[in-house]
């Protein structure tokens, strides 16, 4: 079963793809700059899926939900959001994988990918942190990557991996585990 994720943003898309428990292949999509020509935008997202979801085989499609901050976010970046994901939706829907297509809430992938790790809670940008536990946590599990959309759109795909394959969510299950006993071990040590 091939699945894919997506860390989508106006500026771009981080996707990966790949059958539950092999190697991913990942990457990142530049989007064109319409400025704040959300159709445009949504057109070009709408295009690229369609064609990179029909080559890649994909048979689910996993994206991560848009946050709604009261304050720090401009209503013309979430037009865009919005525009992103409707592209994202209506390009599932016009490959017939309407019932297939997913949005996961961020807390959900991330407790999963990084086995409950979090941020510090003093963090300057919690935000920056995050983008640089996606990169280790790729590494760790020999996924390397330099783009931070690509390492979450990873942890978005083993999310969709873990909901879409029994397998693979029982044997995730130890890894886990194992990354929690570490996590652990490092906050006795410290």
């Amino acid at each position: 079963m091939q699945i894919v994720g997506l860390d989508q943003a106006p500026s771009g898309i981080g996707y990966c793809y790949g059958e539950p428990g092999d190697r991913p292949t990942f990457g990142w999509h530049e989007l064109p700059d319409y400025g704040d020509n959300t159709a445009r935008l949504g057109k070009s997202v709408r295009e690229w899926l369609m064609t990179f979801a029909k080559s890649v085989g994909a048979e689910k499609v996993f994206f991560e939900q848009i946050i709604v901050r009261k304050f720090g976010l401009h209503m013309p970046t979430l037009y865009k959001q919005f525009a992103v994901v409707a592209g994202i939706e209506t390009a599932c829907e016009m490959l017939g994988l309407q019932d297939d297509c997913y949005q996961l809430l961020i807390s959900d992938w991330r407790k999963e990918f990084y086995a409950g790790a979090r941020p510090p809670k003093d963090s300057d940008s919690e935000s920056a942190v995050w983008k640089d536990m996606a990169l280790k946590e790729c590494a760790r599990r020999n996924w390397f990557t330099d783009n931070h959309n690509a390492a979450e759109a990873c942890g978005i795909w083993d999310m969709g991996c873990k909901i879409s394959d029994k397998a693979y969510r029982l044997r995730s299950r130890v890894d886990k585990r194992r990354q929690q006993s570490e996590q652990d071990e490092a906050r006795r040590a410290a």
